[in-house]
């Protein structure tokens, strides 16, 4: 497994998780943000999430489809 750090868009929230096959799971998100961005999706486990900077910053995300 690899244990990789990751942030938002501007940088307010880090995270650090296990991605049980790296950055191989790496998909493209279909949703209309990430589509204009390019950007992509990778698999961690939920488990294994550690907020290290900006929890306070967290909220219930919900866009489309209401189901992210």
């Amino acid at each position: 497994m690899s244990v990789l750090k990751a942030s938002c868009h501007c940088g307010a929230i880090e995270i650090e998780a296990d991605f049980p096959q790296g950055l191989a799971s790496a998909a493209r998100c279909d949703c209309s943000f990430c589509l204009r961005r390019g950007a992509a999706a990778v698999t961690a486990l939920a488990a294994s999430l550690k907020v290290l900077k900006g929890e306070d910053n967290l909220t219930l995300y919900s866009w489309g489809t209401q189901t992210a």
